[in-house]
Formats: C-alpha cells, structure tokens, sequence
C-alpha cells in the first residue's frame, strides 16, 4: 500500500467522522464496550464523556492522583497490621505435618490396587521395576562401590553387566547389576564389555 492510497483512507476515514449522524450511531454502538471491542472507548468513555463527569482531562486526573500520592509514606500502624497477618511459623508448621504423607501411596486418587498393571517403560528412568532393581543392587551391596579403592568418587550407581539394550531379559536381574561409584563406572561400551567378567567375579552372588 503506498502512501496515496493510505491518505485517501485517512481522509475518507475523516469525512465519516465529522458526519454527525454518523459520530452519534458509532457512540451509541460502542456506549460500554472496553477493549479490543472498542479501541477508542477506554472503560466505556470517549474523551469528550470522560471531561463532561470528571471535569477534566484524562491527563490532568492521572497527574492529580500521582501527585497527591508521591511523598507519602505508609504509617507505622498501617505495617504492623500488615505484618500481623503473616502467619506463625506454628500453624505452617501444622499444616504441613497434616498434609505430609496424605496424598501418598495408597491414599492417592490415582493408585492402581494391582501392581501388575503398571506401564513398563523402555526407558530407564520411567520405569518402576527398574527404581526397584537399583535399590536392590545397592542394598546387597551394603551402598558402597565393589571396587572400593583409593579413586572411589561420586554418587553410587547400579550398574548393567550385560547391557540393558541387548539383554532385556537380564534387565531386572540382580545378579546383572553391581554397584559402582561414578568413577569406576565403564563410560564406553568397549570398556562395558571388557570388564563384564571381572564384574560377575566381583559380586560373588548367591544362587
């Protein structure tokens, strides 16, 4: 649109508004309407409405308002009652303790009575059955990391002989899992392969 064409609209867009017929069928349309209902009309006023009931303009009431609030500082009465509102740690304290444990396990809504029936996940960490196999690992290994040497660092982890992408049937067995720190844990599957036999040697499991 260039801007010939934008100055006949502004133009033709004048004309209509200097109709009087007009100018009183669009107040008496949009009398109300606030928003994007009515883009001239703030709270339902035009200017001219807005001066009549106010006895000013719009930017006059505005720095009225701002000036007879700047300064101003809140009483000390005011901030007491205030801050006398604010709840003791007591009755936080108490609710808290009352709400703890309420909604869990078998209180819950959405618990599922026969356990059987929970979603099994490829991924590990989706997977209940698999949370279950880790704290297993790490509690028959008392959660202490089987090499246990001098370089032991990092959070404990129940770690997969067998790979847990090419063994699915070994995935929850205990006897493929052996706790590891972060350390001593394998990073490349190279390194996995390799110290699967020292790993089984390691856990000396019981049948």
């Amino acid at each position: 649109m260039n801007e010939e064409v934008r100055k006949r609209i502004r133009d033709s867009v004048k004309r209509l508004w200097a109709n009087k017929e007009y100018k009183e069928k669009q107040e008496k349309a949009h009398k109300g309407k606030t928003g994007d209902k009515a883009s001239n009309w703030q709270g339902g006023l035009t200017e001219s409405k807005w001066n009549k009931r106010k006895g000013t303009s719009r930017k006059d009431w505005n720095k009225k308002i701002s000036k007879a609030l700047t300064g101003k500082k809140r009483s000390e009465e005011s901030i007491d009652k205030q801050k006398s509102h604010k709840r003791s740690q007591e009755s936080i304290d108490k609710q808290r303790k009352s709400v703890i444990g309420k909604y869990r396990g078998e209180n819950n809504h959405r618990w599922i009575k026969d356990r059987t029936k929970l979603k099994k996940s490829d991924k590990k960490h989706l997977c209940n059955q698999y949370k279950e196999w880790m704290l297993s690992v790490k509690n028959r290994d008392n959660w202490e990391c089987k090499i246990n040497d001098n370089n032991c660092n990092g959070k404990l982890e129940a770690h997969h002989i067998l790979r847990w992408s090419e063994f699915p049937e070994l995935r929850y067995n205990i006897n493929n899992g052996i706790s590891l720190c972060h350390f001593h844990h394998p990073r490349k599957i190279k390194d996995e392969k390799k110290l699967s036999q020292f790993f089984t040697k390691l856990i000396k499991t019981k049948v």
